[in-house]
C-alpha cells in the first residue's frame, strides 16, 4: 500500500503541473501585446445623439505629472445629464444642460475617435504615462464607440480636450 501512495503522489503532482502549462493560457511576459481587435468592426458613427459615454486615461497634468482622470456621462429622462469626474479615489457628480453632451460630439468629430472603434491591443509593462486608455460612448441609435489601447500615443491630443472639456464644468476642477 505504501508503494501505491509513493506512486500516486508523483503522479498527481505531474498532472497538476501539465494543466497550468496548457497552451490555452499562456502568460503575456512585459512587453508582449495582447490583440484582441475587431477589423471589421464600423469605423464610421452616424448618430449625434450621445446616450452614454465613459473614458479613462493617464495624461500630462498642470503641474507636468501625468494623472489618471476617468469621465462619465448619463443622459436621464428629464433632458439633463449626469457628470461624472473619478480622480483618485475622489468621485464627484453633478447635473448639466443636454448643450454639453454637443461639445463632447465635436471633440469625437474632431478626432475621428469612431476611427479607433474596437480596437482593443495593449502592451505589457508599459510605464505609468502609458497606461492602457479606454473610451466607450453609446448612442441613441444603437451605435457604439469602444476601444482600449496604449496610452499617450502621438495622437493623444483628444485626451487634453477631454480634460479641458470636463475642468470647464466642474467647480474648482479648472
Amino acid at each position: 500500500m505504501k508503494h501505491l501512495y509513493l506512486l500516486l503522489i508523483p503522479m498527481l503532482i505531474i498532472v497538476l503541473a501539465s494543466c497550468t502549462l496548457s497552451p490555452n493560457q499562456e502568460e503575456v511576459m512585459t512587453g508582449g501585446v495582447t490583440d484582441f481587435s475587431n477589423k471589421n468592426a464600423p469605423k464610421t458613427i452616424e448618430s449625434k445623439d450621445i446616450e452614454s459615454f465613459r473614458t479613462w486615461f493617464v495624461y500630462l497634468d498642470d503641474q507636468g505629472g501625468y494623472t489618471r482622470y476617468d469621465f462619465a456621462t448619463e443622459k436621464q429622462d428629464d433632458g439633463t445629464v449626469e457628470l461624472t469626474w473619478k480622480l483618485e479615489d475622489e468621485e464627484t457628480t453633478i447635473v448639466v444642460d443636454a448643450e454639453f453632451l454637443l461639445s463632447l460630439q465635436e471633440i469625437i468629430d474632431k478626432h475621428k475617435l469612431a476611427s479607433y472603434n474596437v480596437i482593443d491591443k495593449v502592451t505589457s509593462g508599459l510605464p505609468y504615462e502609458y497606461e492602457p486608455s479606454h473610451l466607450h460612448c453609446d448612442y441613441e441609435s444603437g451605435e457604439k464607440i469602444n476601444f482600449y489601447m496604449d496610452g499617450n500615443p502621438p495622437e493623444s491630443e483628444w485626451m487634453g480636450d477631454f480634460v479641458e472639456l470636463f475642468s470647464s464644468v466642474f467647480p474648482g476642477k479648472e
